[in-house]
């Protein structure tokens, strides 16, 4: 059986232990508020510089660049899709998932696909 003083040495020192976890663990919020918070003073810095140059530019891509700022590609646009060629979906009067096979087409999964969006 442990003697008291061999108890009360170890409990000490688990005590010391939990106390210094504790202490990091506030020490870790402080530090975590403190990024968060120069986060949002260097994204607004950023933000008033690019606005800066922007206008400076005139939106001239060379003068943007020059700044050591990137520059966005032009905006694309989807065009609307080809509907499938060969087609076909035969419905039994039941919910539910349709039959293995019951789909033809030349692009099966584009079916399966399309037919689960649809009874979503």
């Amino acid at each position: 059986m442990p003697q008291p003083e061999d108890f009360l040495a170890d409990f000490n020192a688990y005590q010391n232990a939990a106390m210094a976890v504790l202490n990091l663990e506030a020490m870790l919020r402080d530090a975590i508020a403190l990024r968060e918070q120069q986060r949002g003073a260097i994204v607004g810095t950023m933000n008033v510089r690019a606005a800066d140059v922007q206008q400076a530019s005139n939106g001239n891509r060379k003068v943007i660049l020059s700044s050591g700022l990137g520059v966005k590609s032009a905006p694309t646009y989807v065009t609307s899709l080809a509907a499938p060629t060969n087609l076909r979906v035969e419905l039994n009067g039941e919910a539910g998932a349709p039959e293995r096979g019951r789909f033809s087409s030349s692009s099966e999964k584009l079916a399966r696909r399309a037919f689960s969006q649809a009874t979503s």
